[in-house]
């Protein structure tokens, strides 16, 4: 994404397990009760909690332009922002 951003529909964050944990134990991905709509407009349509990550998909019935922040959602604290364009 570049910093002008991008208009989106649809935002899908994926969280996964700390890179730090100690040696044999298993990775355990963020499982937040509730997850915040990543900008102003979208809502959540689907989650799926697998036993290395966690997905959660937003939609908006708009575009909407969002930027590079959303790399900041707490869900996806070490990620980054990928766009597709259909």
């Amino acid at each position: 994404m570049t910093e002008a951003g991008a208009r989106v529909d649809e935002i899908v964050i994926v969280g996964t397990p700390s890179e730090h944990r100690k040696i044999g134990e298993q990775p355990k991905p963020p499982r937040p009760i509730a997850v915040s709509p990543p900008a102003p407009g979208f809502r959540q349509v689907e989650r799926i909690d697998a036993d290395v990550f966690t997905l959660v998909r937003f939609r908006s019935p708009t575009y909407v332009l969002v930027g590079p922040e959303l790399a900041n959602h707490a869900l996806a604290r070490a990620g980054g922002v990928l766009v597709e364009k259909p």
